[in-house]
């Protein structure tokens, strides 16, 4: 499978690809309208203005999309989330003491934001794949920049919240919302993928 597919950030698929990629991009179907409608309508223009950063899986043989993931930086309102004092201390580095001292105290995460397999390339593996290699990228992120945590606001479905929390990603969020956030720790994820 791992010789099946090429591995590609956006810009050089633009530029690898440059008459058919829009033709390419418009091809890509997933069951998620929104899934979909990031790699259609905003991952070139997120990708160009630095917003977030989008890698991509081609089908060698067709050349056709099987999935991409996106990246950012993305910071949090501690307030927001369901975080103990102590697991804000470890996020942030700041003891409780210092958190008492600010008030709309800000985490800053890795952001996941979108991870998407095609509908005629889903159950063979590739999610999984793709969610490893967005990891191993924000992880070798973390040796030069520092961020200790991955944030992703999954979409509140069982089998992706199960997903996840396969790879020790935890909920901060409430499990009412539409999405759910969800953390994992460089750290962990490290050992665990080792």
């Amino acid at each position: 499978m791992q010789n099946s597919h090429l591995f590609l950030d956006f810009q050089t698929f633009r530029q690898k690809f440059a008459d058919n990629y829009k033709i390419i991009i418009g091809n890509f179907k997933n069951q998620e309208k929104d899934v979909q409608d990031f790699l259609h309508n905003k991952a070139e223009n997120f990708d160009d203005r630095n917003i977030a950063k989008t890698f991509l899986y081609i089908h060698k043989p067709s050349f056709s999309i099987i999935g991409f993931f996106s990246l950012a930086t993305k910071g949090l309102l501690v307030e927001q989330t369901k975080l103990s004092s102590n697991a804000i201390e470890k996020i942030t580095g700041l003891s409780k003491k210092e958190q008492a001292l600010r008030k709309g105290l800000i985490a800053i995460f890795y952001l996941i934001g979108q991870l998407g397999v095609a509908t005629d390339f889903q159950n063979e593996g590739y999610g999984s794949m793709l969610f490893i290699d967005a990891i191993d990228l924000l992880c070798s992120s973390q040796d030069k920049i520092g961020i200790r945590y991955i944030l992703i606001d999954a979409i509140n479905q069982a089998r992706l919240i199960s997903f996840y929390e396969s790879f020790n990603f935890k909920k901060i969020s409430k499990d009412t919302e539409e999405t759910v956030m969800m953390i994992g720790e460089i750290k962990k994820l490290r050992a665990y993928l080792a």
